[in-house]
């Protein structure tokens, strides 16, 4: 089994227990790796599709469920992502127990502790096989499944492939995708909002654990949105909330609580998001902050 995160004794048990319970009502697969991407769980529906056991896929034992011509790529890829605490993601197809391959979607990303390490991944892998056949279809009579070993992926676009052979363009890269930094110290939550938006088109920053973790962030490269968990364990994220509004990025917050306290005067135009979540709310709030006039 991979690492187990034990810090802070019951509360992040409690935390890994909830994670793994949502994890298990998503349509997605799902995984959780320790830090160094060693894999110690898997969701219902990877066991379902695969037929594999936890005791065949520990650790990177999920190789032996990719197609061959694709596997190599993938390790290399997702190795460095580990290496790097990198959010990863990837196209690739994998085979279930009936013998045939799909293809999946896939991401991960890193939650770290306030020093910067990663205290573990959380991986997704969605089904987006017709979407695949449909743009395949599109332009060549060939059967998808003939042309597994052709296929080249573009990374960091939703779908974005082309023959290889042949360099023929057959899903272009997806717009431009807007990009939001989340900052949310609760592991199931930061999954779920990571998931929501990813799922709205959006391209996520992080998600951060800590303020910390999301300066550092945004010292590469500024989000054009930030949805910032308004209080972690005690510690108020409203400086980090000024200073990316005076960047320019607008800002919503979420809260467990029914107000938020000492607001900033210049914050209080900031919609606020009540956990838990409804995505007609949640993706309301976002488009308010972002069409507000000072935004």
């Amino acid at each position: 089994m991979g690492q187990r995160i034990t810090q802070h004794g019951s509360t992040l048990l409690q935390r890994e227990t909830d994670f793994r319970a949502r994890a298990d009502s998503m349509p997605r697969l799902a995984w959780i790796a320790d830090g160094d991407g060693s894999i110690y769980w898997y969701n219902c529906h990877w066991y379902e599709y695969t037929g594999t056991t936890l005791e065949e896929m520990t650790g990177w034992g999920w190789q032996s469920v990719h197609h061959p011509d694709h596997v190599d790529r993938v390790v290399t890829r997702i190795k460095k992502a580990f290496e790097t605490g990198e959010p990863w993601e990837d196209l690739f197809p994998l085979r279930g127990k009936d013998g045939g391959y799909r293809w999946f979607l896939s991401e991960a990303q890193p939650l770290l502790d306030e020093t910067g390490k990663v205290r573990f991944w959380f991986g997704t892998n969605m089904d987006v096989t017709e979407q695949i056949s449909d743009a395949i279809g599109s332009v060549t009579d060939q059967p998808p499944e003939d042309l597994l070993h052709r296929i080249e992926i573009k990374p960091g676009a939703t779908i974005a492939i082309e023959l290889a052979d042949q360099n023929q363009p057959i899903a272009g890269e997806s717009p431009s995708r807007q990009t939001i930094l989340i900052l949310e110290d609760e592991p199931m939550t930061a999954l779920d909002l990571e998931m929501r938006l990813s799922d709205a088109g959006y391209s996520v920053m992080g998600p951060a654990m800590t303020i910390a973790g999301a300066e550092r962030e945004i010292e590469h490269a500024l989000p054009d949105i930030a949805l910032l968990d308004s209080n972690l364990g005690g510690r108020k994220s409203y400086g980090l909330a000024e200073r990316l509004i005076k960047a320019g990025v607008p800002v919503v917050f979420c809260t467990g609580y029914e107000e938020l306290e000492d607001l900033p005067e210049r914050l209080r135009s900031c919609p606020v998001v009540s956990k838990p979540f409804k995505d007609s709310v949640l993706m309301e709030s976002i488009s308010a902050a972002a069409t507000r006039p000072d935004a």
